[in-house]
């Protein structure tokens, strides 16, 4: 869990999220929850510092629309991690969310920015079944070492590409 939480915050964070692959969300369970947000507070802290607002590490939202767009998201389900912004730099904090719904704005259309909703399921049938309602992801991002788990993926869900343990790394080409 150390390891996916930490490179699931380090994807959805590379260019304050600003790319077209970042993580969007993050499906686990209750039971897991609580811990992947204490592991992705450390991880923060550790990419960014105690005040992310002041990281030389830590891009800006590309421009004021966009900002104000990406704002409106923080209003979605309960705020786990961030939160804050700032209009003038177009800051917003590196920001997870729980207590999302599915028909919650942030859920509806890609976020390309620093918020992180956690949606909780109970069993991986119920998270493919959440993947396969919604849009056809450009990556999934699968975290596992169960090989009978990682091909029931592979088979039951679609996507433009597909990286397991890790994120964004696939875009090099290298295998």
């Amino acid at each position: 869990m150390e390891l996916a939480a930490k490179r699931i915050v380090w994807g959805k964070m590379l260019n304050l999220g600003q790319t077209c692959v970042a993580p969007d969300y993050v499906l686990c369970s209750k039971k897991t929850e609580a811990r992947f947000i204490e592991i992705a507070k450390k991880a923060l802290l550790e990419f960014f510092g105690e005040d992310p607002e002041s990281s030389p590490d830590l891009a800006r939202i590309v421009n004021e629309d966009h900002f104000h767009r990406v704002v409106k998201f923080l209003s979605c389900g309960k705020i786990a991690v961030g939160g804050d912004y700032d209009a003038k730099e177009k800051y917003i904090a590196p920001t997870i969310l729980i207590d999302v719904k599915e028909t919650d704005s942030v859920m509806q259309e890609e976020i390309f920015g620093p918020v992180l909703p956690i949606i909780t399921v109970q069993s991986p049938d119920e998270a493919i079944k959440f993947i396969n309602r919604r849009e056809k992801p450009l990556t999934l991002y699968l975290f596992t070492t169960n090989k009978e788990l990682l091909r029931k993926f592979e088979i039951s869900t679609s996507s433009g590409s597909m990286c397991v343990n890790d994120t964004m790394v696939h875009l090099s080409g290298k295998r």
